[in-house]
């Protein structure tokens, strides 16, 4: 195909109103994305080598870590409370003719009574 023709069928198709849209509507979005652009590289060039001047660097120390001579340098571990029902998954044994009981079966058809005692925020034994 010549280039004359290539040329014809594109004016061709500018002539629509449609494609006259579109063309125009990505023209603008480009304009106003490249002085965005700009303006974000510019803003972040200035202050490149800036070191905020608190006295403190990057990487300092946190006053919060714990430090030990031991292996690993990690939070305390928490306390478990052994005494609570289902701590460390272990089962929670009630007498099932207490009427509470009786109760949460025929309600729900399991025992909301126990599952009220077990917290949500349980500690689990590792495998």
């Amino acid at each position: 195909m010549s280039l004359k023709r290539k040329f014809h069928e594109l004016r061709r198709l500018f002539r629509h109103q449609t494609i006259q849209f579109i063309a125009f509507a990505l023209v603008i979005l480009c304009v106003e994305r490249a002085g965005e652009h700009i303006s974000h590289v510019r803003g972040g060039r200035s202050n490149f080598n800036a070191i905020p001047d608190n006295g403190e660097l990057p990487g300092s120390e946190d006053p919060e870590t714990v430090l030990k001579d031991s292996l690993g340098n990690f939070e305390p571990a928490e306390e478990i409370d052994a005494g609570t029902p289902g701590e460390l998954g272990k089962p929670v044994h009630i007498d099932s003719s207490l009427p509470d009981v009786k109760r949460a079966f025929s309600d729900f058809g399991f025992n909301t009574y126990v599952s009220d005692m077990i917290s949500m925020n349980r500690s689990l034994p590792d495998m």
